[in-house]
């Protein structure tokens, strides 16, 4: 295998867990009206795959912070390639959630409404790799002009005023009720262009040094502990709190750390080709996480003559069921769309 075609089968499983979140989240939001067991259930497929959105961004950091190219060709071969599926999905969402909900619409604010920000929970993620992008060729230039070193020292900031600070002030909100904010921050990098700047080392520098094993259980074990804190803050407050699970969460930055390490081993200790599964599930990635949230309200509406929601019935079916259910749809519905030359722009 090539040096980075461990980046597909990482894409995909990002892609599956964010469909597996976005399907097990609204279990996480109703510990008061389950039992406790069927909460666990849904909270546990809720906090493994967390790490989904942060590891798009490392996987694009480290694909394109390498590559050499001019101004003109990145912008024209990314921007351009990323405006067909944010216009058609930001519009579609848009007439989308108020027509399912009965609301009247007015079509011009609807459709100008996509630039004042995201028409659906999932879009934002658009908004922010579209921001990355325009400042990636300079972030290039710097990139190409400090050692390992300097590299590493950008990191650790990044980590400390991003994640670990941020992190702490709830702790000590949560359990101590003392308000502690330092009025310092990091203005040039927020935590998504630090992921983005994380992808690009680990794929240029780290080396791997540990069984592939590691890397797994390491993520596991941090899934679970992360369900775990949540479950004790609730405890504590009565209240849930999603300290834990946010993409600022060192927690979800260590589970998204592990998993990328777990692919980047096991590539280097693979030589098997790539299958054409995996080829056309990576093909199709980008269209599953745009569509998915419309499987997955048709299904809760019952629009496809049946209800199906992981929150309606027990868990330790219904969130399976559901998963597959959407994911299936999903590619089926990507696949048709890919063969349809004037539309698999809008999913590629």
């Amino acid at each position: 295998m090539t040096n980075t075609e461990y980046i597909n089968k990482l894409r995909i499983f990002a892609t599956l867990m964010v469909i597996m979140l976005h399907v097990a989240a609204p279990v996480r939001d109703q510990l008061e009206n389950m039992n406790v067991l069927n909460w666990f259930v849904g909270s546990l497929f809720d906090g493994f795959s967390r790490a989904g959105v942060p590891l798009f961004l490392m996987i694009s950091g480290a694909l394109l912070l390498n590559k050499k190219e001019s101004f003109k060709d990145f912008y024209v071969k990314r921007l351009l390639r990323i405006l067909m599926p944010f216009i058609f999905w930001g519009i579609f969402y848009a007439f989308y959630w108020p027509v399912s909900t009965g609301n009247e619409i007015n079509i011009t604010e609807t459709i100008f409404s996509i630039f004042k920000g995201p028409s659906s929970y999932h879009l934002w993620y658009l908004y922010t790799i579209i921001g990355i992008y325009l400042v990636s060729p300079f972030l290039r230039i710097l990139i190409e002009n400090i050692t390992k070193s300097q590299l590493q020292i950008l990191l650790i900031l990044g980590l400390i005023f991003n994640v670990i600070l941020p992190h702490l002030y709830s702790e000590f909100y949560i359990w101590l009720k003392l308000d502690l904010k330092l009025g310092f921050q990091l203005p040039m990098i927020d935590v998504y262009l630090w992921y983005f700047i994380l992808g690009f080392y680990l794929q240029k520098y780290f080396s791997p040094s540990k069984k592939v094993n590691f890397y797994l259980f390491a993520y596991i074990f941090t899934s679970i502990i992360t369900v775990f804190l949540g479950y004790l803050v609730y405890i504590h407050d009565k209240t849930y709190n999603p300290l834990f699970i946010v993409n600022e969460s060192p927690f979800v930055l260590l589970q998204a750390i592990f998993i990328f390490l777990y692919f980047k081993t096991k590539n280097s200790k693979e030589k098997n080709k790539q299958s054409k599964i995996i080829f056309t599930l990576n093909f199709l990635s980008f269209g599953l996480y745009l569509i998915h949230p419309f499987i997955i309200d048709l299904l809760d509406k019952g629009f496809l003559g049946f209800a199906l929601h992981a929150k309606k019935m027990d868990t330790i079916l219904a969130i399976p069921l559901t998963y597959l259910t959407v994911l299936i749809s999903s590619i089926l519905i990507c696949w048709i769309i890919s063969k349809i030359p004037i539309l698999k722009k809008i999913i590629n």
